[in-house]
């Protein structure tokens, strides 16, 4: 370019107006799941787009998995602070513990998460305070319900495996409840502490345990235990729906669409201003009960008319 057309391209770059905004940034939401996120993914993005988000357009989504390791799980949700999301959605409550550690300035919404004030993660469910709000699925008050249930397909249990996750900040109080409430009954609760990444291990002390039936936190990878359970024809208990749908037998819990659904309507508030210490955490309004069919056949267990009349989901 010679020194005449520089000139005026200059000088017609000096008359474009001031007041033109340079293209806003994206809302970007960075998005935390311990194990696979594929189902909480897919229910939160159908959610927002609801809600009127579409990627690329008005928000931009940054998916992160910890592959269940929880050191994996830190440097995930360290990189979505180091990228300065707006918001993080997380799944269960070690990847809430991850991005609680990582930021204490943005927003965290959580879903799935179990006894988020006796956990130290809101001051209380009306007012959270901090930077963490959302969604809680209960936990520890579900323990009566989900050994009620447990006890009516196996009313001879005697002896039952609690694993329990050493990642998981709330696992010491179910296994507690888990046993205080066995006792009762005259059962005998083993606890197995593991992680995700020394499950498979862990979980080969059943050969010599032998326990009647195996109930375990959603926070583990629920495959694993399915395979082993089956191998060892014990029934396996777990905390969600997920697991029933990877093998296991039976599941009492919140509805995970509502849990789902709820983070993304959190998001959408924070997204347009409000400060997550003065959003109340939500619980559960409806529960459901999952119930593998498959599995129950494959184990010769017949499933009570009263559990399949109440059942949410047969899954075959």
């Amino acid at each position: 370019m010679n020194r005449r057309r520089f000139v005026l391209f200059a000088a017609s770059w000096a008359l474009i107006p001031s007041e033109v905004p340079a293209r806003s940034r994206l809302p970007v939401v960075g998005v935390l799941d311990p194990g696979d996120p594929t189902e909480f993914a897919t229910e939160f993005r159908n959610a927002l787009i609801g809600l009127g988000y579409i990627e690329g357009k008005n928000i931009r989504l940054e998916i992160r998995s910890g592959g269940n390791n929880a050191d994996t799980l830190a440097r995930r949700a360290e990189e979505l602070v180091r990228l300065k999301v707006d918001v993080i959605a997380v799944r269960l409550t070690p990847a809430l513990r991850a991005a609680t550690q990582a930021t204490h300035e943005i927003p965290v919404i959580m879903s799935s998460v179990g006894s988020p004030v006796e956990t130290g993660f809101v001051a209380s469910l009306a007012h959270p305070g901090g930077n963490v709000t959302g969604m809680s699925l209960g936990g520890v008050p579900l323990s009566a319900k989900r050994l009620q249930i447990i006890r009516e397909v196996l009313p001879s249990l005697r002896r039952l495996a609690v694993v329990t996750n050493r990642d998981e900040p709330y696992s010491e109080m179910i296994a507690s409840t888990m046993d205080r409430l066995g006792s009762e009954f005259g059962i005998q609760t083993i606890e197995i502490r593991t992680t995700g990444s020394t499950l498979v291990a862990s979980l080969a002390t059943m050969e010599h345990e032998r326990p009647d039936a195996i109930f375990a936190l959603a926070s583990l990878p629920a495959q694993p235990i399915a395979e082993v359970a089956l191998r060892l024809r014990m029934p396996y208990f777990s905390t969600q729906r997920t697991a029933v749908e990877a093998g296991a037998l039976m599941s009492y819990s919140g509805r995970l669409d509502e849990q789902f659904q709820g983070a993304a309507m959190y998001v959408d508030k924070v997204l347009k201003g409000a400060k997550p210490a003065n959003l109340p955490v939500e619980e559960p309004s409806r529960f459901e009960l999952s119930i593998n069919m498959k599995t129950a056949r494959v184990l010769g267990i017949t499933i009570p008319r009263t559990l399949l009349a109440q059942a949410d989901a047969l899954i075959e």
